[in-house]
């Protein structure tokens, strides 16, 4: 059955009976699914690991949220590294890549591992951040000036995966604009790609 011919069939559906259809992979142009799928599993597992909630001293765990999740992907680059380590990391490692904002929620979609980050000489505080880019809908970003901020797993002073919980954006849709006030690099894992 071709792809024409099973969309017909959906349309038409079958009296009495539920409509499905399923098809090769390759079809749909989807060759990562289950890269997806893993990438979101981890994300959702992540962001409700109790371990990772920040604590009433304004210990936070970003980093190990983002190990967390890479590790899951398959890559083990991150452990016992700090934010500032992983940011580090990153822009020396040949098997990680700048990526332009722009691009970041395609790839992200496609099942690969995205990590947005800045050390803490760039925030001015007393630690980096790091974020994973997750599979969504971009958002539009006042403070950027674009429709295309991606959607991020936000492990931090605030932890989040589509809404802030707190702030100007309480209980609004938000992405890495809400994980950073400076427009942080973000990087893609090649093996991922």
């Amino acid at each position: 059955m071709n792809l024409w011919d099973a969309f017909i069939s959906v349309l038409k559906g079958t009296p009495g009976k539920g409509i499905g259809i399923s098809c090769p992979i390759e079809t749909t142009g989807y060759t990562k699914m289950r890269d997806v799928i893993t990438l979101i599993d981890a994300i959702c597992d992540a962001y409700d690991n109790r371990g990772f909630q920040p604590l009433s001293d304004g210990t936070t765990f970003c980093n190990q949220g983002v190990c967390y999740v890479a590790e899951a992907m398959g890559c083990k680059d991150f452990r016992g590294k700090n934010a500032d380590e992983i940011v580090a990391f990153m822009a020396a490692s040949d098997e990680w890549s700048l990526v332009a904002l722009e691009k970041a929620q395609g790839l992200a979609n496609a099942g690969s591992l995205l990590v947005a980050g800045l050390d803490s000489s760039a925030l001015g505080q007393s630690h980096g951040h790091v974020v994973v880019i997750r599979p969504g809908r971009t958002i539009y970003s006042g403070k950027w000036s674009t429709n295309l901020c991606p959607r991020v797993l936000n492990i931090g002073a605030e932890n989040f995966l589509a809404r802030a919980k707190r702030g100007p954006l309480s209980n609004q849709p938000a992405g890495l604009n809400e994980s950073f006030q400076p427009l942080p690099k973000i990087w893609v894992w090649r093996p991922s790609l």
